[in-house]
């Protein structure tokens, strides 16, 4: 166990996915799932304040989900308050500048868990499963932009481990994923079942805000 940790994950040259032996690894990877082309059609995703953007983001999706730019707005604090399931999705760029935010309440968390649709990965049902072909997914260089919040503290303050949720599945042929940020997460973060996909600059916040490097009092994982 990592006590009081921060995690920072900078993976300038990862990706998984079969090579075959002589190839140049490091160019498929870039040609790859590292680069895509310019989306033909850009859609903003709306926001309601004190409402639950779940329902708007998922039609969002599903409204352009081929050869297009889905753009989660700077500065917006998305309410991510369902499970929600991005699938079927050709040749689409997720641009988050704004962030995502997951119930800051554990009970409402637990009762979306336990009716949550999504298919479990090995350990846990994702909150977001993203899936399709040629998908990437882009946050921002700024503090803010780009990341999801779990509001894992209490969790751990408490050692609750009941209906934890896992962030997210990418389960993307050909994509990448970076400068996202996972800021205090419940418990795992994202899981990348796909093929060909590219991670670079990841950013984990799992530090306990009560504890030190050597005497941790809550992060039960």
């Amino acid at each position: 166990m990592w006590t009081s940790l921060t995690t920072i994950l900078v993976l300038s040259s990862f990706a998984l996915g079969g090579v075959e032996a002589g190839e140049d690894w490091e160019r498929r990877l870039w040609n790859g799932g590292g680069q895509h082309s310019t989306p033909s059609k850009k859609c903003v995703v709306p926001h309601k304040k004190n409402t639950d953007d779940s329902a708007a983001i998922v039609e969002v999706f599903k409204n352009c989900s081929k050869n297009a730019e889905i753009i989660f707005e700077k500065d917006v604090k998305y309410n991510a308050w369902s499970p929600m399931s991005w699938t079927a999705l050709e040749n689409v760029v997720i641009t988050i500048k704004g962030s995502l935010h997951l119930p800051n309440n554990i009970t409402a968390v637990q009762q979306k868990v336990a009716t949550n649709p999504n298919p479990p990965s090995s350990y846990a049902i994702p909150w977001i499963y993203i899936q399709g072909t040629k998908v990437h997914l882009v946050g921002a260089t700024t503090k803010e932009g780009g990341a999801f919040h779990g509001y894992g503290q209490q969790w751990w303050d408490i050692g609750n481990r009941t209906l934890r949720p896992q962030l997210a599945t990418f389960n993307v042929t050909n994509g990448s994923i970076s400068n996202i940020k996972v800021i205090k997460p419940v418990a795992w973060g994202f899981n990348v079942p796909g093929v060909n996909v590219t991670i670079r600059n990841h950013f984990v916040d799992a530090a306990p805000n009560n504890g030190t490097r050597d005497l941790t009092v809550s992060f039960p994982f």
